[in-house]
């Protein structure tokens, strides 16, 4: 079985026993169309453990990265570092 890899500019095809290889593929999503507000209710509410507004005391900072493996991941978000003060804040 021939697998090409995600690797370098152009790809790695390897050849592979099918009877010994599973081939697992992503599957792709569209992103949301409004990220800001998704990264919000994400930190509100999370789906496991309390909300960010609870695990940080005031004059403590937060730094969230998210990366999907397959990219570089930037240094800094989009909006910026004043992003997650932002995000956090808000009635309880």
């Amino acid at each position: 079985m021939k697998v090409r890899l995600a690797y370098g500019d152009s790809g790695l095809d390897i050849h592979l026993d099918p009877a010994a290889t599973t081939v697992v593929q992503p599957v792709h999503h569209e992103a949301a169309a409004d990220q800001v507000g998704v990264l919000r209710a994400a930190l509100r509410s999370p789906v496991a453990g309390p909300p960010l507004r609870d695990r940080v005391r005031p004059g403590q900072t937060v730094a969230i990265s998210a990366c999907d493996g397959t990219r570089r991941a930037r240094v800094r978000p989009p909006e910026g570092p004043q992003t997650i003060p932002y995000l956090a804040a808000g009635p309880r």
